[in-house]
């Protein structure tokens, strides 16, 4: 007798356009489309001209947009403003394992979350987004195996303490003040073991890649 175990993995859809249909696993806000998916599910974020606003990913999901440079008459895009990478107050899960494609974002997040941080965000993946700079946190968090590739980005890690960091084929650039003005910058934590490879830099107020204590 051969017994095993399998887990469904449910498509949830985010749609904030006037029009959007009704139905199954359709939300108005990205927000009520993460808190009613479980572990594993996918969450495509429809593309539109208004913002769906913040967003705190406190569970293992794959968040998806249209992506950009999509050529389309109307350049609507999957647009948010920060993205929140955290655990539940209980600590029961957390976003490690999550995925962040196809968006357009104003920052991602580390540790923001209420309650202790008392784990290591690990396996997260950016892809073929427009951020305007991540990854900070609110107090000194690690993380590890973060991967950033394809994007127009600017890198800023804020009180973090990163293993395993490649940054990818991307647009790095700086719109930030002060050491946020670089195209890529870290200061109040540590990183260690970083491949920064085949990326344009684009040298914006301050220096390409900068680095503070």
């Amino acid at each position: 007798v051969l017994g095993f175990t399998a887990t469904a993995q449910t498509i949830r859809i985010a749609d904030n356009n006037a029009n959007r249909p009704t139905g199954p696993n359709i939300y108005s806000s990205v927000q009520a489309a993460h808190d009613a998916a479980v572990a594993g599910d996918i969450v495509y974020v429809q593309p539109s001209l208004t913002s769906y606003g913040d967003l705190t990913i406190n569970k293992q999901i794959t968040l998806r947009g249209i992506g950009f440079n999509t050529g389309k008459d109307l350049a609507y895009n999957s647009i948010l403003n920060n993205i929140n990478l955290t655990n539940r107050v209980d600590n029961t899960s957390n976003a490690s394992g999550s995925t962040i494609e196809g968006l357009v974002a104003n920052d991602i997040l580390i540790g923001t979350q209420t309650g202790s941080f008392s784990y290591t965000l690990q396996n997260i993946l950016v892809n073929n987004c427009i951020v305007n700079r991540a990854f900070r946190a609110s107090g000194y968090v690690s993380a590890q195996a973060i991967t950033i590739r394809s994007c127009s980005i600017g890198i800023h890690f804020q009180l973090c303490n990163v293993t395993n960091l490649l940054v990818h084929g991307n647009y790095l650039t700086g719109p930030g003040s002060g050491c946020g003005r670089s195209a890529f910058g870290f200061w109040n934590g540590s990183l260690n073991n970083v491949i920064i490879a085949n990326n344009i830099i684009a040298q914006a107020e301050s220096n390409g890649i900068h680095q503070a204590s």
